[in-house]
This record gives C-alpha cells, structure tokens and sequence, in this order.
C-alpha cells in the first residue's frame, strides 16, 4: 500500500494509475489529514510509503528512509506486517461518516465497472468536458468524474475546493464544460446566487448527501436547459449505488 496525500491536481491520478500500473495499491487520502490520522492509517493499511507534496516527516513515525519521485518526497515505512492487499486493487477512504480509520478496499476493475454504468446512465461520452472540483480522495469525483472519464474517453478539467460560484462559472465557460458535480450544499450556493448555468453545460449530477426535495424543484425550474441527474453513492458499495434523471 502506498498513501497518496494529495489535492485535487492531475498528478494525483498520475500516480493512482502508475502505481496501479506497477503492481501496487493507492490509497487516496485526504492533504487535510493531520499527523495522528496517517500514522493509524500506515498502521492500519500496513502501509509501505507515503508520497505527499511538502511532506514534513517529523510527525510521521516508523520512517525507514526518505526519497523521491520526480518532484515529490516519499516516506518508506519499516512495515513488515502482512499483506492485506493485492495487486489491482485500490483503497478508497470514507469521508467520515464510519470508523475513524477506515478505508474500503476495491478491485480496480470493478471500480471502472462502476463508473461506466453511471456514465451509461448520464450519457456521458468521449465528446463530454468534464469539470472535477470535488474532492478527488473521495469516491465521488474519483469514479463518477475520473474514471468514468477514462471509460468514455471524456477529457477533464480539474479544479479544487474550496468552491467559488463565479470561478464554477467561469470555468464551465471558458472550458466548454459539458458536465459537471455538485453536492448539496453547493447546489444550495449556486442557487441562492440566482445565476444562469453556462449554454455549453449539458448536465450535472448531485451527491455526497441527501438534496432536500424543494432545492430539486428548483434546480429543475432555474435550469431547465439541463439534464440534471440525482446520485446516491455508499463508498463501501460502489460507490455509485443509483443514478437516476430528476
């Protein structure tokens, strides 16, 4: 296992798909984790190495020795416990909703399964932009955006938290986005701004939490040039477990 600590960048999936590549498994862990959260999580995953931008190894313990990939320090581990896991396969972390360190472990196919079904069920395809600003360490962006852009063939245009409605704008405009993410609360954002979504976005999809039934009456009445499609997703089933049209 090796820890992946990064933001929302294209490297990340770089290295997701190297390692995977090379026969070991990425963990994507969230660059806000303090130190006490990675050190469980070396423990728990029976970790090897750690690659992090910055990393401050001070508060990282069990470190065997330092090195580098490219422009990226890594910590190796003296981990020596049994393997837990294989190759092919990846670890997804929860985003905080279970066990303090907890992480659900996936065939990597079976991921790229799931993410063409839900990219089966919101049409998309190679002709599709795809904008991520979600998180890209939790399952919601990593395979309903990610991967299923791998799938598809669709290209991507990665942005970051935290959410601003006018660069959400202007990014769909000035690349041509044709699909985009959003959870609950930044529907509610872009809804109490009163802005009118981009022509080039064809549809978005909404997840990582329940939308409260009148928000959804009113994306439908604000934007109805947009195909608009509700998730539900549990990253220990899928993660995508339905997507449906609202």
């Amino acid at each position: 296992v090796v820890l992946l600590v990064f933001s929302n960048c294209k490297d990340l999936l770089q290295h997701v798909f190297a390692l995977i590549f090379a026969g070991y498994v990425p963990a994507l862990i969230s660059p806000a984790t303090p130190a006490l959260r990675l050190n469980l999580l070396v423990k728990h995953f029976n970790a090897k190495a750690l690659i992090k931008p910055k990393l401050f190894t001070e508060n990282l313990e069990a470190v065997k020795k330092l090195t580098s990939i490219h422009q990226y320090p890594v910590a190796i581990f003296e981990n020596n416990e049994k393997l837990l896991t294989f190759a092919n396969e990846i670890i997804l972390t929860t985003s905080g909703t279970s066990d303090f360190s907890s992480g659900c472990v996936f065939d990597i196919s079976m991921l790229l399964c799931n993410a063409n079904k839900h990219a089966d069920v919101v049409g998309m395809s190679a002709k599709d932009m795809i904008l991520i600003n979600l998180p890209l360490f939790y399952s919601y962006a990593f395979v309903a955006q990610a991967l299923a852009a791998y799938v598809t063939g669709a290209s991507l245009c990665i942005s970051s938290p935290p959410f601003s409605c006018s660069r959400y704008l202007n990014d769909i405009d000035k690349y041509q986005v044709t699909h985009s993410s959003m959870t609950p609360l930044l529907v509610k954002e872009l809804l109490s701004q009163n802005v009118s979504l981009p022509n080039s976005l064809r549809a978005f999809t909404i997840g990582g939490d329940t939308l409260d039934n009148k928000y959804t009456m009113q994306i439908l009445k604000n934007f109805p040039r947009q195909e608009i499609y509700l998730t539900y997703g549990i990253t220990e089933a899928g993660p995508r477990v339905s997507t449906l049209a609202a």
